[in-house]
């Protein structure tokens, strides 16, 4: 089982609120609040998928802080000054997960505190609604999202900050409507999904022959900036495909399909799932590519095209065993590399690995059909000796080993077969991959890196 490594290298913290806290140097530590999101995300996925619910009161914990009585994930500060669109919706794009493997679930009914143990359901919807009221009508819609630095505050000193419109944040609201679609059936959703998604093809931000999907666009001029970054791709492809499965439009699933078929084009060497904007082989660890599994994986549970099903196979086998390379025997997944290699710890380690593989392996229980099972959620809480009650660690280890469940079973050791017999080829050509000439430059500010043939 791939998961404990994550909780390893967590360290529960207050500044955090909930979120993963990174130590780079004695001197540098920061608090991961976006990635922190999809980090949640991942456990309830494989509650989801797996019915293995130990982890599931600790991850409640830390939501339910990041939470507290807002029921979502803004307060009067830090709605204008701490966290921005892009940010709380990885957040609430895990709950989701969470909302969807349970029966009317709450968030950490094993610690029981007054308003603030919201449905699941209603913090999604809450932060769906605080995203989109940062759309307005220039350049023809689109939301204000902040990526690093562009900010919910229209007022922000950093002039060119407050007018970017990233595709991130819109591809992230149409994932989350869709998913908000097809569990409560409300058109509301359906409206808005449209309506989003609709402004990405008018605004040209997605290529109409391509389907690349554009960084973002300042509203003052409506100039777009055309870096590409894979991860708007898998949430549109996610976001589609869950569409087409909620209503049975065709149109929703053609648009999935271009999405898919520019990822193959654009984010693949050698069938291997990569980003450009993180270096080759990969070096940097970073997280554009998680969401690209997951939609990958959606795609594949829904799509009706054995051709799209095909590629994805080849796609996702060639790159499990790369990916797999560095796992030992219990799953440990995590490289020593350069201490001066970006996105890494002090020592050169970096759990972004770790979680590579276990948006890998999410995608791989969903791609042999394992479904997303609905819980009825166990909302007795834990009541000390002294009569309180206190949050639980959860425990159900009913599953050893990462398999998947059900008929999904047979299909993913299939697959786990595919990536054996591929890992001798894929260790040669990762070393012919990192001795490859090129010049590197950096982009966005230092964060990630494109590599110039």
């Amino acid at each position: 089982m791939a998961m404990w490594p994550l909780k390893m290298f967590f360290k529960d913290n207050s500044p955090g609120l909930g979120a993963w806290q990174e130590t780079y140097s004695a001197s540098k530590t920061l608090i991961q609040w976006h990635e922190s999101g999809i980090y949640w995300g991942f456990f309830y996925d494989y509650f989801g998928l797996t019915g293995d619910s130990q982890f599931n009161d600790w991850v409640d914990d830390q939501m339910q802080q990041a939470v507290g009585p807002n029921v979502g994930f803004l307060d009067e500060i830090t709605k204008k000054t701490g966290r921005w669109n892009d940010d709380i919706g990885w957040w609430a794009l895990g709950v989701m997960s969470a909302a969807e493997a349970t029966k009317d679930g709450i968030l950490a009914p094993k610690n029981p505190i007054e308003g603030q143990n919201p449905r699941y359901i209603d913090v999604v919807n809450t932060t769906f609604i605080q995203m989109y009221e940062q759309w307005d009508d220039s350049c023809g819609g689109g939301m204000f999202c902040e990526c690093l630095l562009w900010s919910r505050d229209r007022t922000t000193p950093k002039v060119n900050d407050a007018y970017y419109k990233s595709s991130i944040t819109n591809a992230q609201h149409v994932d989350m409507g869709a998913r908000l679609y097809a569990y409560t059936k409300n058109e509301m959703y359906r409206d808005y999904v449209d309506r989003v998604y609709t402004w990405m093809l008018s605004s040209t931000l997605i290529d109409p022959v391509t389907y690349a999907v554009a960084d973002g666009l300042d509203s003052r001029a409506c100039a777009i900036d055309r870096t590409l970054f894979s991860y708007h791709s898998g949430e549109l492809m996610s976001g589609l495909a869950t569409m087409y499965k909620a209503t049975g439009n065709q149109r929703y699933l053609d648009e999935a399909h271009k999405h898919f078929k520019h990822v193959a084009s654009h984010f693949t060497f050698n069938n291997i799932l990569y980003d450009p904007m993180r270096g080759p082989a990969p070096i940097m660890p970073n997280g554009f590519m998680w969401p690209v599994y997951r939609g990958i994986g959606v795609l594949y549970s829904i799509t009706t095209d054995d051709s799209i099903k095909a590629q994805i196979r080849t796609i996702m086998a060639a790159s499990a065993a790369f990916n797999f390379q560095p796992c030992n025997s219990i799953w440990y997944c995590i490289r020593d590399l350069d201490p001066s290699t970006d996105r890494t710890l002090w020592n050169g380690t970096s759990p972004r690995d770790q979680f590579e593989v276990v948006a890998i392996l999410n995608a791989l229980v969903v791609i042999t059909g394992a479904p997303v099972i609905q819980h009825v959620q166990d909302k007795t809480p834990i009541v000390t000796g002294d009569g309180s009650t206190k949050a639980a660690t959860g425990a159900n280890t009913k599953l050893a080993l990462y398999l998947g469940i059900g008929f999904g079973c047979v299909a993913l050791i299939l697959v786990i077969l595919i990536v054996v017999l591929v890992v001798k080829r894929n260790k040669a050509l990762s070393s012919r991959w990192r001795i490859q000439k090129g010049k590197c430059i950096r982009a966005r500010q230092g964060r990630s890196w494109l590599k110039v043939q």
